[in-house]
């Protein structure tokens, strides 16, 4: 947890000159040129085929998802906080060596309490 809340939307930024966040999401896009912020070489890592998608000039991450985008931002966050809170480095850096199991089973508890409580939430 950094500053009393669970390594999710935080996980992004850079503190202390360490950047923490492991899972870069850079945003690959073309400018109004056809200038590609990419190498024409640059492959994805699960196919292993040149990436074949990217940003067009004037889209967004809320352009190109519309209603989705606030949805798959929140599932994002917090998976990277998951993914984050049980990396020692990442621990370490915020100063919690000694009680990082105590903030592994927070973060864990903090996600079970979001799932019950969305269950309130529930449309028939």
């Amino acid at each position: 947890m950094v500053w009393g809340l669970p390594l999710t939307h935080w996980s992004g930024l850079c503190v202390c000159g360490v950047c923490v966040c492991v899972c870069v999401c850079v945003v690959h896009a073309q400018d109004a040129d056809g200038v590609a912020n990419f190498p024409e070489d640059l492959v994805n890592p699960e196919t292993n085929e040149p990436i074949s998608s990217w940003y067009n000039p004037g889209q967004t991450w809320d352009t190109v998802f519309s209603s989705m985008a606030s949805t798959y931002e929140e599932c994002r966050a917090e998976c990277v906080g998951v993914f984050l809170c049980v990396n020692e480095r990442v621990l370490e850096i915020f100063g919690h060596t000694e009680d990082a199991d105590e903030i592994i089973y927070a973060n864990w508890l903090a996600m079970a309490y979001a799932g019950l409580r969305s269950l309130l939430y529930v449309v028939e």
